[in-house]
């Protein structure tokens, strides 16, 4: 089976970008996808520890339990942009620009990572200054600002990238997100982790917001350190998650079903100009 991939949401225009999914057995097509599956196990949220004594330096990750599958309908993209607030946004006590002037002499810096599962923030600072970038990497994820201007920075960064990187100089990206949207249309998997373009622009700050409060608790956290940290660093960060916000309750979110593919099918995505990209992929059991 041919298609040609008009994007949804991306609004990709037309070079070919060539998705292929392919079944592992023979299948044939039954109901409509649906995410309804076993609940997830108990998170373990003990701080993962890999201590290095040697090591001059200390790293540190965040792992908060939400990715882009828990961005509602229509807001696509929400859990990008709320994640990237605490890692390219002000806090209530600084400004971004303080922040960077501040990390700057340590020679250290935060950033962090979505995809659908999961949004990770991590870090990494040599010991003498550990102390001080600890203080700043806590008050990122649990003091965030919320300004309007860090919001309509980072959600036009996201916008930007889907407009124009990923429609136009990027074929191989937009081969590999073709051909998720293309195996698992009409699932929490579908659009990518920075959401599509009618999403991101339908979101406001208090959408944020309250995503934040609700995915961001002290329940969803798990903490990890490595190289040459101490008891007492361990402590000090295990003492943040009571700064986060209070537990929602929320269940995780199921596992996506995707529709099963029978034989090989074969996704078109026309583009004027484009480089012969070739993506290949099937669901996994």
């Amino acid at each position: 089976m041919t298609r040609t991939w008009n994007s949804r949401g991306l609004s990709v225009v037309a070079g070919v970008t060539l998705a292929l999914a392919s079944a592992c057995t023979q299948r044939p097509v039954s109901a409509p996808p649906t995410d309804a599956a076993p609940a997830a196990p108990e998170l373990d949220r003990s701080t993962v520890r890999l201590s290095v004594p040697s090591d001059p330096t200390i790293s540190y990750a965040a792992w908060f339990r939400v990715g882009s599958q828990d961005d509602p309908k229509g807001k696509e993209g929400l859990t990008w942009v709320t994640a990237h607030l605490l890692a390219d946004g002000g806090t209530r006590s600084r400004s971004l620009d303080e922040i960077t002037r501040a990390l700057y002499p340590m020679a250290a810096g935060y950033h962090v990572t979505v995809d659908r599962e999961m949004a990770t923030l991590r870090g990494r600072a040599h010991r003498d200054t550990a102390a001080a970038f600890q203080s700043l990497l806590v008050e990122a994820y649990t003091a965030p600002a919320f300004t309007e201007a860090d919001f309509q920075r980072v959600r036009d960064a996201a916008l930007d990238y889907l407009k124009t990187t990923l429609r136009y100089a990027s074929d191989e990206e937009l081969g590999k997100a073709a051909l998720l949207n293309f195996v698992y249309a009409g699932t929490r998997y579908a659009h990518p982790e920075r959401g599509t373009v009618e999403g991101l622009s339908s979101i406001t700050l208090d959408d944020v917001r309250a995503h934040y409060q609700r995915h961001f608790a002290g329940d969803r956290v798990v903490f990890a350190l490595g190289g040459g940290f101490d008891d007492a660093t361990v402590a000090a960060l295990e003492r943040s998650r009571d700064a986060l916000p209070p537990a929602a309750g929320l269940p995780d979110a199921a596992p996506p079903t995707p529709r099963p593919i029978t034989g090989r099918q074969v996704l078109l995505v026309a583009k004027p100009g484009a480089d012969a990209s070739i993506s290949f992929g099937y669901p996994l059991d």
